[in-house]
């Protein structure tokens, strides 16, 4: 099992249309694994129901510091705004190592209140040895 650490080399543009994003957005991040010719699914569930921001400034701190040009100990308030992700470090403070294999992941952000996602990614990776 490994810990990713090469860097993101794919620049990634998003932007953040609502008032502000704050701790009352819910996150939810589920990897699938590739196995036996088929998608095994829920390989891990991250869910935040509450605190997504916070949860991810934990994660994620020099990093969020980087892309949202703010003091990663501060409160958890992201202005409306396009960011740019690019040539970033992949590892997360509170995230299990993961074993080789092909992953897709579905990421989906919101409010608890709102029907559908307001933010929804979905990547396919490959994780291999360095």
């Amino acid at each position: 099992m490994i810990s990713p650490v090469i860097l993101f080399t794919l620049p990634v543009a998003f932007t953040v249309v609502e008032a502000r994003w704050i701790n009352s957005y819910i996150q939810r991040t589920v990897y699938d694994i590739w196995s036996n010719n088929e998608w095994k699914p829920n390989a891990l569930v991250l869910n935040y129901p509450s605190k997504a921001c916070s949860m991810m400034k934990l994660n994620r701190g020099e990093a969020f510091a980087k892309v949202f040009k703010q003091d990663a100990s501060g409160g958890c308030l992201i202005p409306r705004g396009t960011y740019y992700v690019a040539n970033q470090d992949p590892r997360m403070a509170l995230f299990p190592k993961m074993p080789y294999g092909k992953y897709r992941c579905l990421f989906t952000n919101g409010l608890p209140w709102r029907k559908g996602c307001m933010a929804c990614a979905y990547v396919e990776m490959d994780l291999i040895p360095k």
